[in-house]
């Protein structure tokens, strides 16, 4: 088990810990004893432990924030609410940058998604700027509204807007560059992708595609019993589309697909009825 899995493991065990209402506990050594020796596997000791959880808790923080600050340079280049630019599709534009960059750039940028600012295409820039004009104006529309906290909560100071969006933006295309144009193209295609997403920043938006899994198990657990029924489900943490990689679609506001995606799903394979679920 990787330590990745380990802490995803472990926030598990913590997860299904009754507590208090209104409490927050941090998990214990003791919390976690069915974990204890594949912690100690990979070092982490009753000790240390402490320590561990703070570190994962620290990295989800950092990595649940440059998620968002995926979406928000996704939603810069493609939205049509706030200018008149031409849209531009991430992974073309990632493609692009590289491309333009010379050789010894081009290694560094790979290795540190470091390079001069002055390598970021013009439309890039323009619609970049123009997104943070728009923040200054009064709107009404959902999405440039969460996007206008997260650019005032990050870059609090104005001057340091431009620079840091496009240092953001310099990050977000090096993902996916290295998924689309790298990875996928490797021996190990698979392994290689599932590598980059162990690493970059953690999603907070939601796709229909994302409810085909959740189809597939509740199809192998009608198939494995079929006289189970379901009647109540929980949905922790289903996300909104607010600005997916590719495709934004501005025409409502920003929603979550999967509770209606679990509804069809259950109600489809006769594991609930609508008046019951």
């Amino acid at each position: 088990m990787t330590v990745h899995r380990l802490a995803a493991a472990t926030l598990a065990v913590a997860a299904a810990i009754p507590s208090p209402a209104r409490t927050v506990a941090r998990i214990s050594w003791a919390d976690a004893a069915p974990l204890h020796s594949r912690l100690a596997a990979h070092g982490i000791t009753a000790g240390g432990f402490p320590a561990y959880v703070q570190r994962v808790h620290q990295s989800n923080l950092r990595r649940v924030r440059e998620g968002d600050l995926d979406h928000l340079i996704f939603y810069a280049l493609q939205s049509a609410r706030f200018t008149d630019l031409p849209p531009i599709e991430p992974a073309l534009s990632a493609k692009g940058l590289v491309e333009s960059l010379a050789p010894r750039e081009r290694d560094t940028f790979l290795r540190t998604s470091r390079a001069p600012l002055a390598r970021i295409p013009v439309p890039v820039r323009s619609r970049v700027g123009a997104l943070i004009r728009a923040v200054d104006l009064p709107s009404q529309d959902p999405r440039l509204a969460y996007f206008r906290a997260l650019v005032n909560e990050t870059f609090p100071v104005r001057s340091a807007r431009l620079p840091g969006l496009l240092h953001e933006y310099l990050r977000a295309m090096r993902f996916l560059y290295e998924k689309e144009f790298v990875a996928q193209r490797s021996p190990g295609a698979a392994d290689a992708v599932a590598g980059l997403y162990r690493a970059r920043g953690l999603s907070t938006d939601t796709e229909v595609e994302a409810g085909y899994l959740v189809y597939l198990g509740l199809a192998i657990l009608r198939s494995l019993d079929p006289n189970v029924r379901v009647r109540r489900v929980l949905i922790v943490g289903p996300g909104l589309d607010l600005a997916p990689r590719t495709g934004l679609l501005e025409a409502g506001p920003p929603e979550s697909y999967q509770p209606w995606a679990v509804i069809d799903a259950l109600i489809g394979l006769r594991l609930s009825r609508a008046d019951d679920l």
